[in-house]
Order: structure tokens, then C-alpha cells, then sequence
């Protein structure tokens, strides 16, 4: 420290530590005030802040502790209370240790001290932490030894990572033991010459019978040409040993045993030695060919099967056809297109149902971008790739006035597959009747006009939505639509009187989002909430999409809270039912042995199952398109895409044609 630093401004460090020091009152502590301190302490704390080891000091008899920033994050909790206190208080669940250091170093010794262990209070409990200290007495002016400067490493890591490593080998030795028939070495020629006594015990040979490559005579003569050639391979080319074949059991019979063996390198790898052991495999090999047996047994009831579960997907899908058709709200699927880098570049449409269709026509299979480009600049595109890319759910209301389309929508986007399945809803007169109640309200609080306040009531208490206001200074609500009653289960004069009994039926793990809307509404948010409540009346679980918004006064303060609540259940089930049926189907398509595939309209794939890219070895992107034309034989070409031409959508296609067999290098009648 130069000597026109005042003492005010001293210690000239940046750190946290350097502020607080700077700041603290220290004549409140045996030190006394900073201008009386030796120049010996001010130079080791001066020392002390600017390391970036971890770095504590204590000084005097009463051990007054100080230290740095690094040494602050050790103390977790007691980063801002131990400064200037003794450190026998800071450290008093480990002060048996602590005392005996500050002990050692106060006495003028120092010392290295490596994987020390100190209880420390850690996220709210305790728990034993390790470090490398090297402690150090310190000296004053007078040459006594006024204090001792600890600096810390902490090991933890180091310490569990060698004690996780000492109880894993201990596993590995006893798993060993456990599994092993047999273990042996053999040197780095690969001749056995060192005792085995599990070999011996297992297969009945004496040491002379096993030693050298006597080891064979235990094997199946029928396996013991093929496990000489595998141990004399892995001999030259230094590499593992992992085989199967048979070995002599302790009851004269055989069992199959698979034998893993690596060379045991010095430190220049120079093979010293080859180490193994036997497994005892007889069990699996058996139970393998017995599944095989079963599996053939098995497939002509599996197909069975298979053609019952397609049928009942069918009909379930035929099912689900006439739910999306008799929903009013648009649902919509649809499956991702990918560049050749693998980035989603567009979608197209998989599924319609008849709300959809009405406006868009028959669009299976057409490109989103090409028929909807809108959907790029009011982002609809982008939350379609975030939802397929990240699986994570997204809904939106969005004013989207493009294409056909003129109104306020809001859609509610999920994963399925490679793609997503969406429902919107067209809630432009929902808005209009938002910006009624705004409208009226404002219109009723600013002239007082008996005519705004009726025709406010008259739209509220006819309307299917529960609309609600709520009074900004009081924080209780002032109106409650009937529709309320009909939505929730309960009276709303017992709302009115108290607004925390909304609050009860509210399901309790939503309960928290839905407290915190009211809040954000009251700074000036518009907030859009989903919550899940529990009717009064007979306990069933409904699904709330609740809006809520600030209303100015005359002085542009906001004086209310309006808000509309819509109850979405069926449209969240309408969805899911959607998301299930598309499972069950992809979940039996990909389990069937036959070649299945979709296609829009004139012979254009849009999809193909695994077994078509097995069976044909087309990539599922060739074979899109018209790509899956090129598995056929070329002289079956013509008529298929006859039989394409000839079918209308309605009618089933059937044509007989030749497939190329990828495996079999030919073509085979399908």
C-alpha cells in the first residue's frame, strides 16, 4: 500500500471481500480500527485479497478471521457473518480440528496437510468435504507470531472419485468371481503356463493336461478347431478374445461358455501376459434356440393377430374420423419435410377433418408454405418446428389475416411422430366480445350511462363464457357472469363474497400459475392462462383457458381487471383422443411383417414403413414420391401406375406386381 493511500480507501482491491473489509467497522473487534492495525497485517490481507488461491487468515488470540473471495464461496451461509469474527465461532462444529491447527501454527510450525476433512453446511445440511491445507504462521514487527494463513485446494472430487474407484474394483472382483466358470493367464505367447485351479475344478484336467495348448482337450471336438484359430488371430494381432463353443462341465457333459481374454500391457506396450475367463452361457444359448423354435412356431398366429389389430385400428380410426368430423374447431395433422441436412424446410398436411376441409379443400399430402405462406410471418411455421424439434406443447391466439382467412384463431400445437397435430379455433367473435366488455365497461365507469352498464349485463349474462371483473384496489370481485355456475359447480354469490373460494377449486397442482395471473394483470399484462379445476357439484375436472386484462379509469390508471373464462375441456380431448389413435396406429404398423406405406393422391408417397426400406433397401427418401416406383421391376411399372390412375380414392387398389428383394438380390410377386 503506498503511503498516500488514505485509510479509508485501503484495501485498493476490487473484490467483494476488499468492499466489505473496506466498509466494516472494526473497532467493534479486537483488531480496533484500521488505522491502528500493524503494517504487518495490512500487508498479509492485502496478500490474502489479491491471490486467487483460497486464502484465510486469523489473527490474535482470538483468532479474528479474514479472508478472500475464494475462501467467501467455502463458507456458503457464512460468507457475510464470519468477517471479523472469531473464527472458533465460525468453525465451531469442527473446532477440535480447527483449534488444534491455529494451535500448531500460533506456535510458529507450519504444515502440509493433504485430504483433510472438514464438516461443512452445504445446501442446508451437513456434509464432509476434503481439501489440501498448507498452513503457515504469521509474523508481526516485533517478529512474534501474531496469526496463520491457511491456503486451501479443495479435493472433494478427487477423494469420492478415488474412493468410487477403490469400491468399483472391489464390485469387479466379487462380479468376477460371481459370473466367471473359470480364470487364467497364459503368456505373451499365448502358452499357458501358470496353475488355474477354477479351470481345474470346472473341467476335471489336471495342471499337465491343461498347461501348454492343452487347454484344447476341454473343448468340444467339434468347437476346437474354430477356438484355436480364434485364440491364435487374437495372438497376432494383439487384440481381444471374445468366443463361444463348448467346454467340458464338472458332470462330464458340455456347456456352452464364452471366453474373453486381453493382453495385459507394460508401460512401453509391450504384451507382459494374456488375462481371461470362461462364462457360464449354456442357459442363453438354450433359451436362444428355444425362442427361435417358438418364433416360428409363432408367426403364422402372430399374422393372425396382426390382421384382427389392424382391423380394430381401422375401426378406431374410423371412429376418430367421425369425432375430429363433429368438432367444430379446425384439426389438422401434419408430418415434417426435411432438407438433406435434416432441417425441417416445410410441412405437408396428413389429416383434415371436415371443419378443415370445408376450408381448405382436399390439401392431404400439398405443401403448408406453398398453400399458406402466412404462416411464416405470423410465426405459426416457426412454433410448428419448435414443437416437433422440442416435444414441448405450444398454444397461441393469433390474428391472422392471409390466404382465406380474416379473424383472431387459437390453436393448440402438439407433437406426433415426425410432425404435429393441431386444433384451432376461430374466436374472432370471442375477441369482439372482449373488446366489448372493455369497451362497455369503460363506457359505464367514464358516463355513468345506465343504457352501457344493461347492455354490458345483457352480453355477460348471455354469454356461454364466464366473464368477470375484478376491483384493482380491493382485489375482490365486483361482477360474475351466469355462466359461471354452469363452468365451475358452485353459486356465485359465494365467489362474490369471497374470491379465495375460486381459489379452492382450482386443481392444486395448476393452483399457483392461476393465483399468479391476477398480479400480472394488475401490472399492466394481458395474461392467457390453462388450469384444470374441480366442479363443486359433483367433482368432475374441466380445463380453463382464462384471459385476463388491465381496464383504465378516466385518469389512465388501471382501476379494474376484466377478464372471459372458456371451458376447453372438449377440445383438450378431442386432442388427445387424436395423439392415442395415431400411437395405437403407428405402434401397429411398425410391428407388422408386411410392407406398409401411405400415399396422397396419384401415386405420391408421403411415408414408408421400416420393413419397406428393409425389404427393398430404398431409404424412406427415395422411396417418397414417386421413388418407390424404382423397387418395382420395369416392366411392372406401367401397370401400376395404372391401377393408380383407375382408383379414385374410394375403391381399393389392388394390383399384382414384382418386388425387388434387397437381400436376395431379386424380385418377388406381390
Amino acid at each position: 500500500m503506498s503511503r498516500e493511500t488514505p485509510l479509508r480507501e485501503w484495501p485498493r482491491h476490487a473484490g467483494e471481500m476488499a468492499e466489505r473489509i473496506r466498509s466494516f467497522d472494526w473497532s467493534r473487534t479486537p483488531l480496533g480500527s484500521v488505522d491502528a492495525w500493524p503494517q504487518s497485517l495490512r500487508t498479509i490481507v492485502d496478500l490474502v485479497l489479491h491471490s486467487p488461491s483460497m486464502m484465510s487468515l486469523v489473527w490474535g488470540a482470538d483468532a479474528i478471521h479474514l479472508y478472500n473471495d475464494a475462501f467467501s464461496e467455502l463458507l456458503r451461509e457464512h460468507r457475510t457473518l464470519a468477517l471479523g469474527r472469531s473464527a472458533y465461532e465460525t468453525f465451531a462444529r469442527s473446532r477440535d480440528v480447527f483449534a488444534a491447527d491455529v494451535a500448531a501454527g500460533m506456535s510458529g510450525r507450519s504444515a502440509r496437510l493433504p485430504a483433510q476433512r472438514y464438516p461443512v453446511l452445504r445446501n442446508g445440511r451437513l456434509e464432509d468435504a476434503w481439501f489440501d491445507v498448507d498452513y503457515a504462521p504469521v509474523h508481526d514487527e516485533h517478529g512474534q507470531v501474531a496469526g496463520v494463513l491457511w491456503t486451501l485446494k479443495e479435493t472433494t472430487a478427487q477423494v469420492m472419485a478415488e474412493r468410487a474407484l477403490r469400491e468399483s474394483e472391489a464390485r469387479q472382483s466379487l462380479l468376477i468371481g460371481a459370473l466367471a466358470q473359470a480364470v487364467w493367464e497364459a503368456d505373451a505367447e499365448g502358452v499357458v503356463e501358470v496353475d488355474s485351479p477354477s479351470w481345474r475344478a470346472y473341467t476335471g484336467q489336471t495342471f499337465d493336461e491343461w498347461q501348454g495348448y492343452g487347454w484344447l482337450n476341454a473343448i468340444h471336438p467339434d468347437d476346437r478347431e474354430f477356438a484355436e484359430r480364434q485364440w491364435r488371430e487374437a495372438i497376432a494381432a494383439r487384440g481381444l478374445v471374445n468366443a463361444e463353443f463348448r467346454l467340458r462341465a464338472p458332470d462330464g457333459g458340455w456347456r456352452w461358455t464364452n471366453v474373453r481374454a486381453a493382453p495385459v500391457l507394460d508401460a512401453q506396450g509391450r504384451i507382459t501376459k494374456w488375462a481371461g475367463m470362461n462364462i457360464d452361457i449354456d442357459a442363453r444359448v438354450h433359451a436362444e434356440a428355444a425362442l427361435r423354435a417358438n418364433q416360428e412356431r409363432h408367426r403364422a398366429e402372430l399374422e393372425r393377430r396382426i390382421a384382427e389389430a389392424i382391423e380394430e385400428v381401422q375401426s378406431g380410426r374410423r371412429l376418430l374420423r367421425g369425432t375430429l368430423d363433429a368438432s367444430r374447431d379446425m384439426i389438422q395433422v401434419f408430418e415434417a419435410i426435411r432438407d438433406d441436412r435434416g432441417e425441417i424446410v416445410d410441412f405437408r398436411w396428413v389429416l383434415n377433418n371436415h371443419t378443415s376441409e370445408s376450408l381448405y379443400g382436399k390439401v392431404r399430402g400439398e405443401s403448408l408454405l406453398t398453400r399458406n405462406p402466412g404462416v411464416v410471418t405470423e410465426g405459426i411455421f416457426d412454433a410448428f418446428k419448435r414443437v416437433t424439434e422440442t416435444g414441448h406443447p405450444e398454444q397461441a391466439e393469433r390474428h391472422y389475416v392471409h390466404e382465406q382467412f380474416d379473424g383472431w384463431f387459437y390453436q393448440s400445437v402438439v407433437k406426433l411422430n415426425d410432425g404435429v397435430a393441431t386444433t384451432t379455433k376461430d374466436i374472432s367473435d370471442w375477441k369482439a366480445a372482449q373488446a366489448e366488455v372493455i369497451r362497455l365497461k369503460e363506457e359505464a365507469s367514464a358516463l355513468k350511462l345506465e343504457a352501457s352498464e344493461e347492455r354490458f349485463r345483457s352480453f355477460a349474462e348471455n354469454s356461454t363464457d364466464a366473464l368477470w371483473i375484478v376491483d384493482a384496489r380491493t382485489r375482490q370481485l365486483v361482477y360474475l357472469s351466469p355462466a359461471f355456475e354452469r363452468i365451475w359447480g358452485e353459486r356465485r354469490a359465494v365467489v362474490l363474497e369471497d374470491i379465495a373460494r375460486w381459489g379452492e377449486l382450482v386443481h392444486p397442482e395448476d393452483r399457483d400459475t392461476a393465483l399468479a395471473a391476477l398480479p400480472r394483470a394488475l401490472a399492466g399484462e394481458s395474461v392467457q392462462i390453462v388450469y384444470r379445476i374441480r366442479r363443486a357439484d359433483d367433482g368432475e375436472i374441466r380445463w380453463i383457458q382464462d384471459t385476463g386484462f388491465p381496464i383504465q379509469g378516466p385518469d389512465g390508471r388501471i382501476d379494474h381487471v376484466g377478464g372471459i373464462s372458456q371451458d376447453v375441456t372438449e377440445q383438450r380431448d378431442t386432442a388427445e383422443r387424436l395423439r392415442e389413435n395415431q400411437r395405437r396406429l403407428w405402434t401397429v404398423i411398425r410391428g407388422i411383417p408386411q410392407l406398409v406405406w401411405r400415399s396422397a393422391e396419384g401415386g405420391e408417397w408421403t411415408w414408408a414403413s421400416p420393413q419397406w426400406s428393409e425389404y427393398t433397401g430404398q431409404t424412406p427418401e427415395e422411396s417418397y414420391g414417386l421413388g418407390w416406383l424404382d423397387a418395382l421391376h420395369p416392366d411392372d411399372r406401367a401397370k401400376a401406375m395404372a391401377g393408380w390412375r383407375s382408383s379414385d380414392g374410394s375403391t381399393h387398389l389392388d394390383v399384382e406386381t414384382r418386388l425387388f428383394h434387397a437381400r436376395e438380390g431379386r424380385y418377388r410377386w406381390f
